[in-house]
């Protein structure tokens, strides 16, 4: 979480499925790391991750815990900013073939942000992919997912418009924006989530765009073709600004959204991944005794630009193929 721990700026926790058996394995601070706001991962005895800020220049760091918090949090890079280093990942890591991959919403060599990979150990940093703004998108903030031997992620804006859905390999020489988000289009706009991937498509969310308060969408991995599943809408059976990724079970996707519902403070929803069926599982409604405003990984913090949800009862523009 990325606040909370003795010195409030976020912890790394372990817990059982069934809830039991909490404990904290990690507690950060503004001197060595602070903030994690992206997905973490394992391999072997360690827990991967990123925070937002900390480090040598607090700019942003990749860490590592012991799964079982034996160990101190170990800084494995301190982000430096400027053209030959990231600044501010958002998103988490990736393992793919021994190493990790991960995004940083600024930095590179066009200060659009980097797609960056290093050794477990911390050891050999690269800079996979510098972002060039428009056209090649820029502001990455979700976690990349890794299908065959191709990453794939988000940017929440550049392109054509408002965003992008693109593809790099490894080792960065082949790099692709597979889907632009139009600034006037059903499309949607602000895509910040960790997309996820099954059979050859895959799915995600936008922010805004579409009928005002963001879509989930679905897309082939060259980008040939591109489904709104669903529109939100805002209205007390439905929600509006997905700020966060979707999971996907037995054809069924799950996700939340910040406002929407019956009391306009969030949904938990769930959607047919053919779009098929939308439903709204639970409405929050706030209070001493429940939460509102799920406000799921990848986090959109202070100097984001995401446009602002359109009021209530904005019209949605249904749903678009091609």
């Amino acid at each position: 979480m990325k606040m909370g721990g003795s010195a409030l700026y976020g912890t790394v926790f372990r817990l059982s499925t069934d809830g039991s058996g909490f404990q904290i394995l990690a507690k950060f601070d503004i001197v060595n790391s602070a903030m994690p706001f992206g997905k973490v991962a394992l391999d072997g005895d360690f827990v991967y991750g990123t925070t937002a800020y900390g480090g040598s220049y607090n700019k942003g760091t990749v860490f590592r815990v012991a799964k079982d918090g034996s160990r101190a949090p170990e800084v494995l890079h301190s982000f430096a900013g400027g053209a030959s280093d990231g600044d501010r990942p958002y998103g988490g890591v990736v393992l793919e073939g021994g190493r990790s991959f991960g995004t940083t919403t600024t930095g590179g060599a066009s200060s659009a942000g980097t797609v960056f990979s290093l050794n477990p150990d911390g050891t050999g940093f690269q800079i996979v992919h510098s972002f060039t703004g428009e056209p090649g998108g820029r502001r990455p903030e979700g976690t990349l997912v890794a299908v065959g031997e191709v990453l794939y992620g988000t940017t929440a804006l550049g392109g054509a418009g408002i965003g992008t859905v693109f593809s790099v390999t490894p080792d960065g020489s082949v790099f692709q924006v597979i889907h632009e988000f139009p600034a006037s289009s059903i499309d949607g706009q602000n895509p910040r989530c960790t997309l996820v991937s099954s059979d050859g498509a895959l799915f995600g969310t936008t922010v805004a765009g579409g009928g005002g308060n963001g879509n989930v969408f679905e897309v082939d991995l060259d980008g040939s073709d591109f489904t709104v599943l669903h529109t939100f809408t805002w209205g007390p059976g439905d929600g509006s600004a997905p700020y966060g990724s979707v999971i996907l079970d037995a054809g069924t996707l799950y996700g939340m959204t910040l406002y929407g519902g019956s009391d306009e403070v969030g949904v938990l929803y769930r959607l047919d991944a053919s779009g098929a069926s939308f439903e709204v599982l639970r409405s929050f409604p706030g209070g001493a005794r429940d939460g509102k405003f799920p406000w799921a990984t990848p986090a959109c913090w202070a100097g984001s630009s995401t446009a602002r949800p359109r009021t209530a009862g904005a019209t949605p523009t249904g749903r678009s193929t091609r």
